[in-house]
């Protein structure tokens, strides 16, 4: 039974190591906090392969700290993401309001820049910057849309080139992307709803057995051989392989 595991244990853990190294090849490098994390990762695997005298759950355990600062920065970005969409829908409302008023793209990315909060609010803001300093509107909206960095900012920037020429005839484009970004932030705050119960709940369960151990170890010396049993070695093994797991099916839900 044990060699079975260790088998799908180390399979489990080399598969997650080349899909990490992948993604950190594609992504730009992390925050100067994590700068020591390899270093983190290989004290972290001869900790926990002293302990249990095993490979696997060593492998893994230093897998999970290499992959932690990742899973830290996917959900800052898709917080910043969610805020973006959060403001975007009443950005681009109050946008379609000023340029059907008073026919000017600069004043209109003011008005945005001034009333909606940043993040939005200060990529408006730069825009009409970047506007009064007689850069191109075409560069504009390419950097507005990058910094947005979501689908619909893309689409609005294109708008915006478009309205250059065509004035009038593209507002009611930018009337109905407000109302579609309404209805992708309704449901995003719908399933934010829904999941943050179970996410919270699921972070809870994961997180216990830790504490759990130590509480236990200090109660009860019988505990010391946990860590030489074959018993011990496959719950620890099994536990390290939840949390790998929890992350990833948890970015799937997110993205769904």
């Amino acid at each position: 039974m044990y060699e079975i595991l260790l088998g799908v244990g180390i399979g489990t853990a080399l598969g997650i190591l080349v899909y990490i190294l992948t993604g950190m090849i594609k992504k730009p490098a992390l925050p100067t906090q994590f700068k020591n994390i390899n270093l983190l990762a290989v004290v972290v695997m001869g900790a926990v392969f002293v302990w249990l005298r095993n490979l696997a759950p060593a492998l893994i355990a230093a897998i999970i700290v290499i992959y932690l600062p990742h899973q830290i920065a996917y959900y800052k970005n898709k917080s910043h993401r969610s805020r973006v969409l959060e403001q975007l829908s009443s950005a681009v409302s109050l946008f379609t309001n000023t340029i059907t008023i008073t026919k000017s793209i600069p004043r209109s990315l003011e008005t945005v820049g001034l009333r909606i909060p940043d993040p939005v609010g200060g990529i408006f803001r730069k825009a009409y910057a970047e506007l009064t300093f007689n850069t191109p509107l075409e560069q504009v909206s390419e950097s507005i849309a990058q910094r947005l960095d979501i689908p619909y900012g893309y689409i609005f920037a294109k708008l915006l080139v478009s309205a250059e020429t065509q004035g009038d005839a593209i507002t009611p484009l930018f009337r109905d992307l407000s109302y579609k970004i309404s209805s992708a932030r309704d449901q995003q705050n719908f399933q934010t709803t829904e999941l943050s119960a179970t996410r919270i709940t699921n972070i809870i369960l994961l997180a216990l057995p830790a504490p759990a151990y130590f509480l236990l170890s200090s109660k009860f010396q019988e505990m010391a051989i946990f860590a030489a049993s074959t018993a011990g070695r496959v719950i620890f093994t099994l536990w390290l392989l939840a949390i790998i797991l929890w992350m990833f099916m948890d970015r799937l839900i997110l993205d769904s």
